[in-house]
């Protein structure tokens, strides 16, 4: 699976290509590793324990795509649009006048492991990172 992504800066917005890449592929990211295309450009490549990889493509002006392969080989890409932030704020409104939440604590907190790992890979170029 390859997703790009965009916006201000990758420290920032790679959760969301992230989360695309988790919905697809599952939570158990083993390491990522990151290369620098371009100026403000980034391939972030994350390897999963079975030995699946998927890629993150980051540029500021890129819009958010999803590229996958069928079992049959067949490629199949399509950007991404939806009312995801009108939900969040309606979700999270629902939170703070409930308490309930809608989503898995334990998948947030690992996400952002990986997160976390995928910045300390901006300093170590090319090198795998393990994500603990």
């Amino acid at each position: 699976i390859v997703v790009t992504g965009g916006g201000r800066a990758l420290e920032e917005y790679v959760i969301h290509q992230l989360e695309m890449i988790a919905v697809r592929m599952g939570m158990a990211i083993k390491r990522v590793m990151t290369q620098k295309t371009g100026d403000k450009a980034y391939d972030v490549y994350l390897e999963y324990e079975d030995g699946r990889r998927a890629t993150m493509k980051y540029s500021p002006d890129n819009p958010f795509t999803m590229e996958r392969t069928t079992e049959r080989g067949d490629i199949i890409k399509s950007e991404i649009n939806s009312d995801y932030f009108k939900i969040l704020i309606r979700k999270i409104l629902i939170f703070f006048e409930s308490g309930e939440i809608d989503f898995n604590v334990n998948d947030t907190v690992k996400i952002m492991a990986v997160r976390e790992k995928v910045i300390e890979s901006l300093s170590k170029m090319g090198k795998w990172i393990d994500v603990q």
